[in-house]
């Protein structure tokens, strides 16, 4: 009887996603039992304790801290507007931020006023000293546990500085949330207009320019860790952006006090709390906006060059100028909603994505060197089988924009 000999099956593409190895498996676990679970029972424990004593002002602070958090969260959101992350990613950030930095928080700059009223005598002077010094120094480390969980569990979703940029702010976001209601709860002692009056100031003019800025801080230098990949500098930089928030935090602690100091009425929240803002947190602003311009550049240039590699049945002449600059894919999507419907728009918006995450795949295949040819990797094979799949469908990027016909079938406007 002949024999044959069994041709083995051929081996499956390789992929940039690797299993988290131990070591990396331990440090996010400690981070989740360590920091997460105890802080948010310890914000659990608080906002019950909030919502047994006064549901009402419970509702309402939460009501308030909410109402002027969500445009700048949606604001956030917007920047990362070529490789969008998650939102189940995205919500993790603004929950550690919310419940574990805060709980944690909470217990640290309490045990921190009671040693400082034993040591000096003098309660109040005791609270500034914790603002000044130790929220600082606690707050913003606690913070930053949520980007050291997110770049050890989920690195492959930190793609570059502004990845991490948007989710230091998000996790800055939730701890501003969460420590708004318990503000504004407590400015309820003094009536419904010392809410709003706060609200004002906490949640609109400073929303985005204290915890979410500080945070955000620390999350450029993590993404320029992810950039850098390797060497001295990967290490150092997340370090650096840790020191310029606890810096940014403690100067605003400080100096606004300041120039809040001896004021009153109007004068407070009118003149001395912009100016603060103006003054103490617009330079930060502006740090990170100019770093928001700068890797916008750099995603359209990587777009432009990765896109134009891939082959044509992926990638179709005019594409790349209806994907680059973001607002393109905006407008595109709208005429294909006018002119399709939520499906085509839908459609659309999928084959964007998928086109953008191919372009970013093909970056990561060669910053980090995989020894592999592109074409091998795994994501990129299956990115671009799902690509075909819709061209088969006739999902295209072009749409014209709506005739008469369709203009006279919506109505006047």
């Amino acid at each position: 009887m002949a024999s044959s000999t069994a041709v083995p099956p051929p081996p499956s593409p390789p992929s940039l996603r690797r299993p988290p190895g131990a070591r990396t498996t331990l440090w996010a676990t400690l981070l989740v039992l360590g920091i997460a679970l105890p802080g948010a029972a310890a914000a659990g424990v608080s906002a019950l304790s909030m919502l047994v004593a006064e549901p009402g002002v419970a509702l309402a602070a939460t009501g308030l801290a909410t109402a002027t958090a969500v445009p700048y969260c949606a604001a956030i959101l917007w920047v990362d507007r070529n490789e969008q992350e998650p939102w189940w990613l995205l919500l993790t950030a603004f929950l550690w931020g919310a419940l574990a930095a805060t709980g944690v928080a909470l217990a640290v700059n309490a045990t921190a006023m009671a040693i400082g009223t034993a040591v000096v005598g003098d309660a109040e002077r005791a609270a500034t000293l914790t603002a000044w010094v130790v929220a600082p120094l606690t707050e913003e480390p606690l913070k930053a546990t949520a980007l050291a969980f997110l770049f050890t569990a989920y690195r492959h979703h930190v793609d570059n500085v502004l990845d991490g940029l948007v989710y230091g702010a998000l996790v800055g976001m939730g701890f501003a949330w969460f420590e708004n209601i318990l503000y504004y709860a407590h400015a309820a002692e003094e009536g419904a207009s010392a809410m709003v009056v706060l609200a004002w100031m906490r949640g609109v003019l400073s929303g985005v320019g204290s915890h979410a800025t500080f945070t955000a801080l620390v999350g450029v230098g993590v993404g320029l860790s992810r950039v850098l990949r390797r060497g001295r500098g990967a290490w150092l930089v997340p370090w650096a952006g840790l020191a310029v928030a606890i810096v940014a935090h403690a100067t605003w602690n400080i100096f606004s006090a300041a120039v809040l100091a001896d004021a009153q009425g109007p004068d407070v929240y009118l003149v001395r709390m912009p100016l603060a803002v103006v003054l103490l947190q617009f330079p930060f602003l502006i740090t990170l906006l100019g770093v928001t311009l700068a890797t916008w550049r750099q995603e359209e240039g990587i777009l432009r060059t990765f896109l134009a590699l891939e082959p044509r049945d992926v990638v179709l002449p005019g594409d790349i100028d209806r994907l680059v600059p973001a607002r393109r894919r905006l407008e595109d999507g709208a005429r294909a909603f006018l002119t399709s419907g939520v499906l085509g728009w839908w459609q659309h918006r999928r084959l964007a994505q998928l086109l953008v995450r191919i372009a970013f795949e093909r970056w990561h295949h060669l910053e980090d060197g995989l020894p592999w040819e592109v074409d091998e990797d795994a994501e990129v094979a299956g990115l671009r089988a799902r690509v075909r799949e819709l061209r088969r469908r006739g999902v295209v990027l072009a749409h014209p924009a709506p005739g008469p016909r369709a203009r006279r079938a919506r109505g006047p406007r």
